[in-house]
């Protein structure tokens, strides 16, 4: 089999990098929710986060291909600090990483922005359920205000070519 080919039509494993449990149980619930079957991984921050995808400190190697969902706000290693080692580092330096917190500062928006991050979504809670509403470069067509939820969100991110799995996987690190 051509790798080329096979190589493109793996599954798309999310790395998950959110310090908060039920953030992390809320995402996952949203995909569950939407039928994405991604396999999830979850680091607690951008430490953990590095660990995974160097395989290092005990931690499994992520192997490609993968996008990062990353949380601004955690304690050691925050999103900005993580997406930073990132685009330094040869190996890691072409990650896709969307932005996946509660800050909706403009200093925030233009930091990850200026790191080259594929998407910004801010977590909002509205009572019933964790919406997400999502700030610019993410296009979502028909939406009133922009406002969907993860699961809508990765819907679109499959759409436009990420692959899904046939079943519900996921997994802690």
């Amino acid at each position: 089999m051509d790798t080329t080919i096979h190589e493109r039509t793996r599954t798309v494993t999310l790395l998950l990098v959110d310090d908060d449990d039920g953030d992390a149980k809320s995402v996952q619930r949203a995909f569950a929710s939407a039928r994405i079957a991604n396999p999830i991984v979850r680091a607690i921050d951008g430490i953990d986060a590095l660990d995974i995808l160097r395989g290092r400190n005990g931690k499994t190697k992520l192997t490609s291909p993968y996008l990062l969902l990353v949380d601004l706000n955690m304690p050691r290693m925050n999103g900005i600090e993580l997406v930073e080692a990132l685009r330094q580092d040869h190996h890691l330096h072409s990650c896709i990483v969307f932005v996946l917190t509660t800050s909706s500062r403009d200093e925030d928006k233009l930091a990850a922005y200026d790191l080259n991050v594929a998407g910004y979504i801010v977590k909002e809670r509205d009572g019933r359920r964790n919406r997400y509403q999502i700030q610019e470069h993410l296009p979502l067509p028909g939406s009133p205000n922009g406002e969907r939820t993860i699961g809508e969100v990765l819907d679109l991110l499959v759409e436009s070519g990420a692959p899904q799995s046939a079943t519900t996987e996921s997994s802690s690190a």
